[in-house]
Protein backbone atom coordinates (compact mmCIF):
# COMPACT_ATOMS: atom_id res chain seq x y z
CA UNK A 1 0.00 0.00 0.00
CA UNK A 2 1.91 3.22 -1.00
CA UNK A 3 2.42 6.15 1.40
CA UNK A 4 0.36 9.36 1.29
CA UNK A 5 3.63 10.78 0.02
CA UNK A 6 3.53 8.39 -2.70
CA UNK A 7 0.26 8.67 -3.16
CA UNK A 8 0.75 12.58 -3.86
CA UNK A 9 3.51 12.27 -6.16
CA UNK A 10 1.55 9.63 -8.58
CA UNK A 11 -1.17 12.40 -8.50
CA UNK A 12 1.01 15.12 -9.54
CA UNK A 13 2.49 12.61 -12.00
CA UNK A 14 -1.01 11.81 -13.71
CA UNK A 15 -1.88 15.34 -13.64
CA UNK A 16 1.31 16.95 -15.42
CA UNK A 17 0.92 14.32 -17.98
CA UNK A 18 -2.75 14.81 -18.31
CA UNK A 19 -2.19 18.42 -18.78
CA UNK A 20 0.89 18.25 -20.84
CA UNK A 21 -1.21 15.85 -23.48
CA UNK A 22 -4.36 18.10 -23.66
CA UNK A 23 -1.65 21.12 -24.22
CA UNK A 24 0.09 18.69 -26.66
CA UNK A 25 -3.71 17.87 -28.50
CA UNK A 26 -4.84 21.02 -28.25
CA UNK A 27 -1.87 22.48 -30.91
CA UNK A 28 -1.98 19.42 -33.09
CA UNK A 29 -6.09 20.06 -33.59
CA UNK A 30 -5.64 23.91 -33.87
CA UNK A 31 -2.94 22.95 -36.12
CA UNK A 32 -4.68 21.26 -38.30
CA UNK A 33 -8.18 23.00 -38.30
CA UNK A 34 -6.24 25.57 -39.78
CA UNK A 35 -4.76 24.00 -42.44
CA UNK A 36 -7.92 22.58 -43.05
CA UNK A 37 -9.78 25.51 -43.50
CA UNK A 38 -7.08 27.71 -44.92
CA UNK A 39 -8.57 28.99 -48.93
CA UNK A 40 -6.67 28.31 -51.73
CA UNK A 41 -5.47 31.86 -52.14
CA UNK A 42 -3.67 31.24 -48.73
CA UNK A 43 -1.66 28.06 -50.07
CA UNK A 44 1.66 29.55 -51.98
CA UNK A 45 1.65 28.93 -55.84
CA UNK A 46 3.98 25.71 -55.49
CA UNK A 47 1.77 24.01 -53.03
CA UNK A 48 -1.01 24.86 -55.63
CA UNK A 49 1.24 23.72 -58.38
CA UNK A 50 2.14 20.62 -56.26
CA UNK A 51 -1.31 19.58 -55.95
CA UNK A 52 -2.16 20.07 -59.52
CA UNK A 53 0.43 17.56 -60.49
CA UNK A 54 0.10 14.99 -58.27
CA UNK A 55 -3.96 14.69 -59.72
CA UNK A 56 -2.78 15.25 -63.16
CA UNK A 57 0.04 12.38 -62.32
CA UNK A 58 -2.83 10.24 -61.15
CA UNK A 59 -5.25 11.04 -64.02
CA UNK A 60 -2.70 10.02 -66.39
CA UNK A 61 -2.19 7.00 -64.26
CA UNK A 62 -5.59 5.57 -64.65
CA UNK A 63 -5.72 6.44 -68.36
CA UNK A 64 -2.57 4.30 -68.76
CA UNK A 65 -4.29 1.63 -66.16
CA UNK A 66 -7.35 2.07 -69.19
CA UNK A 67 -5.29 1.74 -72.37
CA UNK A 68 -3.60 -0.81 -70.60
CA UNK A 69 -6.71 -2.94 -70.24
CA UNK A 70 -8.09 -2.40 -73.99
CA UNK A 71 -4.98 -2.97 -75.10
CA UNK A 72 -4.41 -6.32 -73.62
CA UNK A 73 -8.59 -6.83 -74.93
CA UNK A 74 -6.78 -5.73 -78.65
CA UNK A 75 -3.86 -7.84 -78.50
CA UNK A 76 -6.01 -10.57 -77.47
CA UNK A 77 -8.21 -9.66 -80.39
CA UNK A 78 -5.59 -9.70 -82.95
CA UNK A 79 -3.62 -13.09 -81.50
CA UNK A 80 -7.20 -14.54 -81.55
CA UNK A 81 -7.37 -13.26 -85.93
CA UNK A 82 -3.81 -14.55 -86.46
CA UNK A 83 -4.57 -17.83 -85.05
CA UNK A 84 -7.53 -18.37 -87.30
CA UNK A 85 -5.63 -17.02 -90.17
CA UNK A 86 -3.03 -19.90 -89.84
CA UNK A 87 -5.63 -22.28 -88.61
CA UNK A 88 -7.54 -21.46 -92.38
CA UNK A 89 -3.85 -21.15 -94.02
CA UNK A 90 -3.36 -24.88 -92.78
CA UNK A 91 -6.74 -26.27 -93.56
CA UNK A 92 -6.26 -24.68 -97.80
CA UNK A 93 -2.65 -26.80 -97.55
CA UNK A 94 -4.16 -29.58 -95.67
CA UNK A 95 -6.88 -29.55 -98.86
CA UNK A 96 -4.54 -28.81 -101.21
CA UNK A 97 -2.08 -31.97 -100.54
CA UNK A 98 -5.61 -33.96 -99.92
CA UNK A 99 -6.27 -33.14 -103.52
CA UNK A 100 -2.87 -33.85 -105.07
CA UNK A 101 -2.89 -37.40 -103.48
CA UNK A 102 -6.36 -37.92 -104.52
CA UNK A 103 -4.88 -37.22 -108.10
CA UNK A 104 -2.20 -39.38 -107.72
CA UNK A 105 -4.36 -42.23 -106.32
CA UNK A 106 -6.55 -41.85 -109.26
CA UNK A 107 -3.55 -42.28 -111.72
CA UNK A 108 -2.22 -44.94 -110.07
CA UNK A 109 -5.90 -46.82 -110.40
CA UNK A 110 -5.98 -45.32 -114.25
CA UNK A 111 -2.94 -47.50 -114.51
CA UNK A 112 -3.42 -50.81 -113.00
CA UNK A 113 -6.72 -50.60 -115.08
CA UNK A 114 -5.21 -50.21 -118.25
Amino acid sequence: MPTQQEDNALDWVYKICTISFAIYGGIVGLFTILTYFKKPEDIGLNKRMNILSRRITVLDHKTELRNERTGRVEDRMLKIEDRMKEENEEMKRGREEWKKEKEKMNEKRKRERE
